[in-house]
This record gives C-alpha cells, structure tokens and sequence, in this order.
C-alpha cells in the first residue's frame, strides 16, 4: 500500500510532462507557420518592389517607395517583424501603389 501513492504521484507527473510536450509542438508548430508566412511576405515583396521600381512616380517618391519594400522584405527574413506587422505594411504599399497608378 505504501506504492499506491507514489504510483499515485508519478501518473501525475508523468501527465505533466505529457501536457507540456503537447504545448511545446503546438507553440513549435505556431512558429514554424509564422516563418512560413514571412517568406511568402518577403515572396511579395520581390513583386511589390519590381513594380514599384517600374513605376511613374517621381524618382523621389518611387525610390522611397522601393527601399520601403526592401526595409519589410529584410525585416520579415531576419524576424524582426510578425508576419501580422508585414502584412499590414505590405498592404500599405501596394495601396500607395494603387493609389499612384490612378
């Protein structure tokens, strides 16, 4: 009887250990998604910056526009930012963009 309790205990540890592994790969899993999506965001910046390098605005305002482009594509491949952050400035651009071309 007196290993009925420490059986009792090692369930339960050993149910721990199996809770945190499971949050482990689902917060692995979170972060391999998240790098992912920045690639295919820097992906799209390869686009967004050819564009905009081709584009008619002034040669002031296209070379800001450009080297935006080039600051989110560094900034999404070295993880400085969220994919969330480089979604938002990348649809800041390609508004801008779309705003140029009118």
């Amino acid at each position: 009887m007196a290993g009925a309790p420490f059986q009792e205990t090692q369930a339960k540890i050993n149910a721990e250990h199996s809770g945190a592994g499971r949050w482990q790969n689902a917060e692995d899993e979170i972060k391999a998604r998240q790098k992912r999506l920045a690639s295919v965001l820097a992906g799209y910046c390869d686009s967004v910056g050819g564009r905009a390098h081709r584009s008619r605005a002034a040669p002031g305002e296209r070379e800001a526009r450009v080297d935006r482009v080039k600051s989110l594509k560094k900034d999404l491949e070295a993880g400085s930012a969220a994919p969330e952050e480089g979604f938002a400035r990348l649809n800041a651009v390609i508004k801008e963009e779309i705003k140029g071309r009118r």
